[in-house]
């Protein structure tokens, strides 16, 4: 019951901060238990992003039965890109297949989160961004790790690193 407080909560709350009619707001946030699984849906990713309109944002959708993932989704909105992965039939993007990139490190284009609700893991993130832009091609910040995480399954990427996600970025 708390959970579905806390969704409808956060529903409200992101629906009175930025109208968006792409994004049906009562879908931000839900997690159901059923005897096969569990499954997480509508989590909205890149939230700050999203408050600010800045267009790098995303929905992320995911089926998990006995505690495997088994298929998941990111959607990004502003692109209509439906990101899509089952387990052992592979990832897609909008039906076509997508692969990773086999890059050289030095070549490398690194995604980097800063756990911004964790600022204890400030320093630590800035650190670890700094030795990947002097080691690779260079670094980007999206704002939403499950899109970054697409972003590298469809090859436009290299790398992507964050010190903690949470189970709806991946």
């Amino acid at each position: 019951r708390r959970d579905r407080e806390n969704d409808k909560g956060m529903a409200v709350t992101i629906g009175r901060l930025r109208p968006c009619p792409v994004f049906d707001i009562r879908f931000v946030a839900l997690s159901h238990n059923t005897k096969r699984g569990a499954a997480l849906g509508g989590i909205l990713n890149g939230t700050t992003n999203f408050i600010h309109d800045f267009r790098f944002s995303s929905i992320s959708v995911a089926l998990v039965e006995q505690g495997k993932p088994v298929l998941g989704a990111v959607y990004q909105p502003y692109t209509q890109e439906m990101f899509h992965a089952v387990r052992g039939e592979g990832a897609y993007l909008n039906g076509q297949p997508i692969h990773v990139k086999a890059m050289p490190f030095a070549q490398a284009l690194v995604g980097f989160g800063t756990s911004p609700y964790n600022p204890e893991l400030a320093e630590k993130s800035l650190q670890a961004a700094l030795q990947f832009l002097l080691q690779s091609s260079d670094i980007r910040r999206g704002g939403s790790a499950a899109l970054d995480l697409a972003y590298v399954a469809a090859g436009r990427q290299d790398i992507y690193f964050e010190l903690l996600l949470k189970p709806w970025d991946y």
